[in-house]
């Protein structure tokens, strides 16, 4: 009897802890720390669920850590310090999209680090990976997006005293897709994100500006902004008599 009572203990105990690794993740996991002399590598994964965006997440930082490695052992010790390889991300979630935004920094000697950013975006309704040019209306849609961004751009560095020279500008906002990588469908409108460099220096940060929808109707395809065009009309009916050379 006594056996037998031991045995029910050891099992429940051993059904108990396997159960449980079913359903809960180490937060190890999504961590990845290596710090050792020459280099510190801190990785950090983000907690989503979707499989095939944590494929391609998990094959891009995979990547750059082994150029990151690479590196070091062909450049050898930093003697004041040592290099170093962390991340940041940002989870876009909303009813069309399921992204991540990701920001890598190294340091690999010199003044300041150096950013890389890298998007990726599942798609809710179409259920695949997409990009900006799958919300376009049309092949003109990105030059007209270049220049109703650099009107907001230029209102953002007039707003924040900042000064941005117009050539920079302009060139970091030309219709290459490359350029509108990083993007949100967010209540107010499309939001655009610009890294450090692409349309003014580094000490001036990441810019965010956010166009209103009712000036993207002949750029962003109907049936992404319509609902939302008519719940901001009037919200936005200011925006569109001060801007409204920006409607295309």
């Amino acid at each position: 009897m006594k056996f037998i009572k031991m045995f029910a203990k050891i099992f429940f105990v051993s059904f108990s802890v396997f159960f449980v690794s079913l359903f809960t993740v180490d937060e190890d996991y999504y961590l990845k720390k290596v710090d050792n002399s020459d280099y510190l590598i801190n990785i950090n994964y983000p907690e989503i669920s979707n499989r095939l965006l944590l494929e391609y997440i998990f094959n891009y930082l995979n990547l750059k850590e082994n150029e990151f490695l690479d590196f070091v052992q062909k450049n050898g010790r930093i003697i004041s310090s040592k290099y170093e390889f962390r991340n940041d991300y940002e989870i876009i979630d909303n009813a069309e999209l399921l992204g991540v935004h990701l920001i890598l920094y190294s340091y690999l000697g010199g003044a300041h680090y150096i950013r890389e950013d890298q998007t990726y975006y599942f798609s809710k309704s179409q259920n695949k990976m997409v990009s900006l040019v799958d919300y376009l209306k049309d092949d003109n849609s990105l030059e007209k997006l270049a220049k109703v961004s650099y009107e907001y751009v230029m209102k953002y560095s007039r707003e924040n005293n900042l000064n941005f020279d117009n050539s920079w500008v302009r060139e970091g906002l030309s219709s290459n897709l490359a350029n509108y990588e990083y993007f949100n469908f967010i209540d107010d409108g499309l939001e655009l994100k610009f890294p450090p460099y692409q349309v003014s220096c580094w000490a001036d940060g990441e810019i965010r500006i956010v166009i209103p929808y009712i000036c993207l109707e002949e750029i962003i395809k109907d049936e992404y902004i319509y609902c939302l065009r008519n719940n901001i009309y009037k919200y936005y009916k200011k925006e569109l008599n001060n801007y409204g050379k920006f409607v295309l």
